[in-house]
C-alpha cells in the first residue's frame, strides 16, 4: 500500500520497500531518528504501564476507537505504519541530511539490471514491473540507483523547501553542526502519513 507524506507545502508518495528502504539509508548514514507525534485522537505513550497510558485509558475527548474514550497506545518510534502519524520539520531535515551524505555512494546507473529476469508493462503505469532472480537480495544502494535516485532527491527537496528560510540556509550552507549555537530556529511544520494504519 503507498504512502503518502504530507507537508503544508507539498506532499510525495512512497511505496512501502522505498520508504523502508529511505529509513534505513538514513539511519546507516547518522539519522538519529526523533521519534514521531500521534494524530490527535491518539496518546502518546512511552511506557505503557505508566498510570493513564493503559489501552483505553485517559483519553479526553472521542475521536479514537477502541477500549474506553477512544484512547490508543501510541509507539513513538513508528516510523511504519500508517496511523496518521507526524514527523516534525526537524527530524524531517536530519532524515533529508543524512540521505544527502549517502547519495554520493549511489551508483547513477542502474545497479539492478544485472538481476533483472523479466520486465511487466502494465496498463496505466509508466514504469514496468521488475522480475528479479528467485533468492536474490537487492539493497538501498541498488534499489535507488539509476532513474530511482530521483526518489531520494524529491524527499530531500520537499524537506528543504518547507525549511527555505535565509538564515537556515547559510547555517546548513556553513556545516551547520559545526555550530550547533547558531543554528536558527526549526520550522514549524509536520509529515504527516497518509493511509489508516
Amino acid at each position: 500500500m503507498p504512502r503518502t507524506l504530507t507537508a503544508p507545502h507539498g506532499a510525495i508518495t512512497f511505496s512501502n520497500l522505498q520508504w523502508g528502504l529511505m529509513v534505513k539509508l538514513a539511519y546507516d548514514h547518522g539519522w538519529k531518528p526523533w521519534g514521531v507525534r500521534p494524530p490527535e485522537d491518539w496518546i502518546a505513550s512511552i511506557d505503557p504501564s505508566a498510570e493513564g497510558h493503559a489501552s483505553g485509558a485517559g483519553s479526553s475527548g472521542g475521536g479514537g476507537s477502541g477500549g474506553s474514550g477512544g484512547a490508543k497506545r501510541w509507539h513513538f518510534m513508528d516510523y511504519f505504519s500508517l496511523k496518521r502519524q507526524q514527523i516534525v520539520a526537524g527530524d524531517a531535515l536530519a532524515m533529508a541530511d543524512a540521505i544527502e551524505r549517502a547519495l554520493p555512494d549511489i551508483p547513477t546507473h542502474d545497479a539492478l539490471s544485472h538481476k533483472v529476469i523479466q520486465e511487466i508493462q502494465l496498463p496505466d503505469v509508466d514504469e514496468p514491473l521488475r522480475m528479479m532472480q528467485p533468492g536474490v537480495t537487492v539493497n538501498a544502494f541498488e534499489f535507488f540507483s539509476g532513474a530511482n535516485r530521483r526518489i531520494l532527491q524529491e524527499f530531500i527537496t520537499l524537506c528543504r523547501s518547507g525549511s527555505q528560510s535565509a538564515a537556515w540556509t547559510a547555517w546548513a550552507a556553513a556545516g551547520g553542526r559545526a555550530s550547533p549555537s547558531a543554528r536558527p530556529t526549526l520550522p514549524n511544520w509536520t509529515f504527516t502519513f497518509g493511509g489508516s494504519g
